[in-house]
């Protein structure tokens, strides 16, 4: 049985990584896709219409799909690059309304 290998690896955000011809940009939004097989995720912009409206649109400029053993595989690391960020800066501030729609979110997935 043939096994795959995983390459991780840490490098600071403002550190050039990878072939020169690999677009990076940062994403305010991001949007997850569960499949049979793997999990999508989408990565773009949000913004409002005009500083008075609450109406957020969402831009999407890219997506990935991973399979689930990857997806586990990065859940983890995220959540140690998280926990060291977070002991090195402090603890990460999410703001009010979205920390209730994930509390709402999270009350209304069923995991089993």
């Amino acid at each position: 049985m043939r096994r795959s290998r995983v390459q991780l690896r840490s490098v600071a955000m403002d550190q050039p990584s990878g072939p020169a011809e690999v677009p990076f940009f940062t994403a305010t939004a991001v949007n997850f896709q569960a499949h049979a097989w793997a999990l999508r995720i989408s990565f773009g912009d949000a913004a409002t219409a005009d500083a008075e409206s609450k109406i957020v649109k969402e831009i999407f400029k890219c997506a990935i799909g991973i399979p689930w053993p990857l997806a586990k595989v990065v859940h983890h690391y995220i959540g140690l690059a998280i926990a060291a960020y977070e002991k090195q800066e402090g603890e990460i501030s999410v703001p009010r309304t979205v920390a209730t729609q994930m509390a709402e979110h999270a009350k209304n997935q069923t995991v089993g």
